[in-house]
């Protein structure tokens, strides 16, 4: 069987030199791209003890199917196709959730520094090079832990998760989260200490580095915050909210939330609520807003008893977060200058 491998020594290109160069409000291991087509399919979202609710006695999960807007041109939708993972013996089906969306961020910090990060422009491949005990320690950097196994489990249901995307009820995507693992035992790394795992990231993101359809975001904060639905309420206004200023506000649409992050399945009314709060809270808490203004809209306003229908919550941007977009807006237009002034040889 032919394993495809990275490449050694890979010319690098300006669209990698564009993607890993960073427009400093802070340290550049504190800033990460982030890539809205991708980062807005709701793939982590499971919690593994809601998992275990679900699962059938035999190990097994159905795929699951959720719908999702990246802008308001198009309807979206996504078919997640569990990981089979051999659990003591037997293979239990797992979804992909929040230790899985913590370490694909990682690999992506990783791929971001040229020691680690090899893009094939001609095949349009970025692979990594990692190892377990790195993932460890840039976790527990950011206030997470995983053990070894832990991590392992975790890479192995990135590498075998499906997801296959609709776009107007077409067919346009399928792939498992990353591809073409390849991993490092204990003899060779006995043998040779700088042996690293590999693997490809999402063609979706080389596409979005070759295109310049990114944004740099405050990657610290994002992997900081103990929420998921608080780290995706993190890059959606590091995509959304542009135009930050101090007298500027942006409006996050309670329904929105609940169909495009999966952050919010389990619970009723309330117990959405109060998860979208306790979110907005922690954004506060970590300098991204300074405040946040909620208003309810319900099905029939006369009635004081009558159902929320949806709510509106106004937030107010921080003044670092105001100068961190800032950046990030000088970022990509220059990113989009540089690349349209590539000749067209070049682009071929």
């Amino acid at each position: 069987m032919k394993i495809e491998k990275p490449p050694v020594g890979a010319p690098q290109t300006l669209q990698y030199d564009l993607f890993t160069d960073f427009y400093h409000t802070a340290s550049s291991k504190d800033i990460s791209n982030s890539i809205e087509i991708w980062d807005s399919i709701p793939k982590y979202f499971m919690a593994q003890k809601e998992q275990s609710k679900i699962r059938s006695v035999d190990g097994a999960l159905k795929p699951l199917e959720r719908s999702f807007q990246v802008n308001s041109d198009s309807d979206c939708s996504v078919m997640i196709e569990p990981a089979y993972v051999r659990v003591d013996g037997e293979l239990i089906a797992f979804y992909p959730s929040e230790r899985e969306e913590l370490i694909e961020k990682v690999l992506r910090k990783f791929f971001e520094d040229s020691s680690y990060g090899v893009f094939e422009k001609d095949k349009q491949n970025s692979w990594v090079f990692f190892s377990k005990n790195m993932i460890r320690k840039e976790l527990k950097k950011m206030g997470h832990t995983a053990s070894d196994a832990e991590i392992e489990h975790s890479i192995t249901v990135l590498s075998k998760a499906s997801i296959t995307i609709y776009v107007n009820g077409k067919e346009v995507y399928i792939n498992t989260i990353i591809d073409n693992l390849i991993k490092v035992d204990r003899d060779t790394y006995e043998k040779d200490g700088l042996a690293r795992w590999a693997c490809k990231l999402p063609s979706l993101i080389s596409s979005a580095m070759e295109n310049g359809e990114y944004r740099q975001f405050t990657y610290s904060i994002g992997m900081s915050l103990k929420k998921p639905l608080s780290r995706w309420l993190h890059q959606l206004l590091s995509h959304k909210y542009i135009h930050a200023s101090s007298s500027n506000h942006y409006d996050i649409w309670f329904n929105t939330v609940i169909q495009n992050s999966g952050h919010l399945d389990v619970g009723d009314t309330q117990a959405q609520m109060r998860k979208m709060k306790a979110s907005l809270d922690e954004l506060a808490k970590f300098d991204v807003i300074i405040k946040w203004e909620r208003e309810n809209f319900k099905e029939n306003p006369e009635k004081r008893s009558s159902k929320i229908k949806n709510a509106r919550f106004r937030v107010y941007a921080s003044e670092s977060f105001i100068n961190q977009m800032r950046a990030s807006n000088k970022k990509i237009k220059d990113v989009k200058d540089k690349l349209s002034n590539q000749s067209p040889k070049l682009l071929k």
